[in-house]
Protein backbone atom coordinates (compact mmCIF):
# COMPACT_ATOMS: atom_id res chain seq x y z
CA UNK A 1 0.00 0.00 0.00
CA UNK A 2 1.12 3.37 -1.10
CA UNK A 3 2.44 5.56 1.78
CA UNK A 4 0.50 8.56 1.14
CA UNK A 5 -2.33 6.38 0.87
CA UNK A 6 -2.09 4.83 4.97
CA UNK A 7 -1.47 8.37 6.03
CA UNK A 8 -5.06 9.37 4.41
CA UNK A 9 -6.68 6.04 5.74
CA UNK A 10 -5.42 6.80 9.14
CA UNK A 11 -5.56 10.23 9.76
CA UNK A 12 -9.05 10.17 7.72
CA UNK A 13 -10.36 7.58 10.44
CA UNK A 14 -9.60 9.72 13.68
CA UNK A 15 -12.33 8.30 16.24
CA UNK A 16 -13.43 5.45 14.26
CA UNK A 17 -11.61 1.78 13.98
CA UNK A 18 -9.71 -0.04 10.94
CA UNK A 19 -7.61 -2.84 10.96
CA UNK A 20 -3.62 -2.13 10.87
CA UNK A 21 -0.76 -4.39 9.70
CA UNK A 22 2.46 -3.29 10.49
CA UNK A 23 5.91 -4.06 8.59
CA UNK A 24 6.48 -6.76 11.56
CA UNK A 25 3.55 -8.53 10.24
CA UNK A 26 1.57 -7.85 13.61
CA UNK A 27 -1.94 -6.75 12.93
CA UNK A 28 -4.17 -4.65 15.38
CA UNK A 29 -7.72 -4.09 15.27
CA UNK A 30 -7.25 -0.39 16.34
CA UNK A 31 -9.30 2.83 17.31
CA UNK A 32 -7.54 5.79 16.18
CA UNK A 33 -7.61 8.46 18.74
CA UNK A 34 -5.40 11.25 17.35
CA UNK A 35 -3.14 11.83 14.02
CA UNK A 36 -2.00 15.01 14.65
CA UNK A 37 1.74 15.19 14.05
CA UNK A 38 2.28 17.97 16.35
CA UNK A 39 2.33 15.73 20.32
CA UNK A 40 5.35 14.68 19.22
CA UNK A 41 8.20 14.44 16.94
CA UNK A 42 8.32 10.48 16.47
CA UNK A 43 5.07 9.65 16.93
CA UNK A 44 2.79 10.32 14.05
CA UNK A 45 -0.68 8.82 15.45
CA UNK A 46 -2.19 7.14 18.52
CA UNK A 47 -4.40 4.15 18.91
CA UNK A 48 -6.22 1.73 20.83
CA UNK A 49 -6.00 -2.13 20.65
CA UNK A 50 -9.27 -2.90 20.63
CA UNK A 51 -8.10 -6.70 21.25
CA UNK A 52 -6.50 -6.01 24.25
CA UNK A 53 -8.61 -2.63 25.12
CA UNK A 54 -11.29 -3.18 27.92
CA UNK A 55 -14.83 -2.92 27.16
CA UNK A 56 -14.98 0.89 25.86
CA UNK A 57 -18.68 1.17 26.43
CA UNK A 58 -17.82 1.17 29.87
CA UNK A 59 -14.49 2.66 30.60
CA UNK A 60 -14.91 6.74 30.53
CA UNK A 61 -11.34 7.54 29.47
CA UNK A 62 -9.96 6.14 32.76
CA UNK A 63 -6.62 4.64 33.37
CA UNK A 64 -7.50 1.53 32.69
CA UNK A 65 -8.09 2.53 28.92
CA UNK A 66 -5.20 4.95 28.38
CA UNK A 67 -2.66 1.71 29.49
CA UNK A 68 -4.00 0.87 25.83
CA UNK A 69 -3.13 3.68 24.29
CA UNK A 70 0.02 2.73 21.96
CA UNK A 71 1.60 5.27 19.30
CA UNK A 72 2.55 4.26 15.60
CA UNK A 73 4.99 5.72 12.84
CA UNK A 74 3.54 5.82 9.13
CA UNK A 75 6.86 3.99 7.76
CA UNK A 76 5.88 1.03 10.07
CA UNK A 77 2.99 0.75 8.38
CA UNK A 78 2.33 -1.91 5.64
CA UNK A 79 -1.55 -2.19 5.04
CA UNK A 80 -4.87 -0.42 6.15
CA UNK A 81 -8.06 -2.06 6.38
CA UNK A 82 -11.79 -0.77 7.13
CA UNK A 83 -13.45 -3.08 8.57
CA UNK A 84 -17.17 -3.80 6.52
CA UNK A 85 -19.76 -3.22 8.41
Amino acid sequence: MKPQLIRQLISGRVGKTLTITFASGEIVNAKIISADKDLEDDVDFYYIDLDRAPATDFVDGGAALRSHVYSGVYEEVREVEIPAR
